[in-house]
C-alpha cells in the first residue's frame, strides 16, 4: 500500500469550533455516491484509532467549498484536546 498526502492544515478558531473546513483539491480522492453532496468515511489516527467522519459539499454556488461536519469531527477535536494553530494531515492509502 502507498500512502499519499492528501492535505495538512492549520487549525483556525472555526476548524475548532463547528466544522473542519477541507480544500477542495482534496476532494478528487473520494467517490461521492451519484447525486450526493455528503460521504461518510473512516480515517485511523497515529494510534490506529477508527475514526468515522462526513465529508459535506454545499448543494449551490460556483465553489463546492468542503467541510468534515461538526457532528463527526467535533468528538475527534474533543478526545485530541485540538485548539487552534495545532496541525492536522490526511493521507490516503491507495494499493498498487
Amino acid at each position: 500500500m502507498e500512502q499519499v498526502h492528501l492535505f495538512t492544515k492549520k487549525l483556525k478558531p472555526t476548524d475548532i469550533s463547528h466544522a473542519l473546513s477541507f480544500p477542495t483539491r482534496a476532494l478528487e480522492a473520494f467517490s461521492f455516491p451519484e447525486g450526493a453532496h455528503t460521504m461518510r468515511f473512516e480515517a485511523l489516527d497515529a494510534t490506529d484509532n477508527v475514526w468515522g467522519f462526513c465529508l459535506s459539499t454545499r448543494l449551490t454556488g460556483a465553489h463546492p467549498k468542503p467541510v468534515l461536519l461538526r457532528s463527526s469531527w467535533r468528538l475527534f477535536v474533543e478526545q485530541k484536546g485540538l485548539v487552534p494553530e495545532d496541525r492536522v494531515a490526511f493521507f490516503m492509502e491507495r494499493s498498487g
